[in-house]
């Protein structure tokens, strides 16, 4: 970095990755493909990294690592683990901070989901007029997956509140 574009002053970390499921249906693999770039990226970061001598670092964590989110207790899990390493990173003298955002209308995963975008989980894509995907089949039973959106779902449409959105 300091070859090609000069001195490093600041550190802002951005990773992450979502895989809405129920826990009782997500594998550990599954899980910790959502942990990995937080949690790794930051020991990545502490080893290679001089954090002391940096003028900041600013982790990019989230409201569900305290109000959690259905589907995305990894998710949830990952960004708590941010507010706590930026808090040690503090406590060893590192000018450290973890932003708690919440969802962006216009930016980030949740804008990009709320726009159309696909993060839904590896699965079979299926016919069903309210199912997507179906994530995990065995013979007693079957996890499906759907990003609903009033346009494409009638369960939506056919159920608005009088300003126009969508109950459901």
């Amino acid at each position: 970095i300091q070859t090609d574009v000069g001195s490093l002053h600041g550190i802002v970390h951005t990773a992450g990755t979502i895989a809405d499921a129920l826990l009782l249906n997500k594998d550990f693999a599954e899980a910790e493909a959502v942990l990995r770039p937080k949690v790794d990226g930051l020991f990545a970061l502490d080893r290679v990294f001089d954090l002391k001598g940096l003028d900041f670092v600013a982790l990019y964590s989230s409201t569900s690592a305290f109000f959690g989110l259905p589907g995305q207790l990894d998710y949830a899990a990952a960004n708590a683990f941010e507010d706590a390493f930026a808090h040690w990173l503090s406590e060893r003298g590192v000018n450290a901070v973890a932003i708690n955002w919440p969802a962006w209308r216009s930016a980030g995963m949740a804008a990009a989901i709320a726009n159309g975008a696909r993060y839904l989980p590896a699965g079979r894509p299926t016919a069903h007029a309210l199912l997507d995907r179906c994530i995990f089949e065995d013979a007693e039973r079957a996890t499906y997956a759907t990003l609903f959106n009033p346009e494409r779902h009638w369960l939506l449409a056919e159920h608005r509140i009088a300003s126009g959105p969508a109950l459901i």
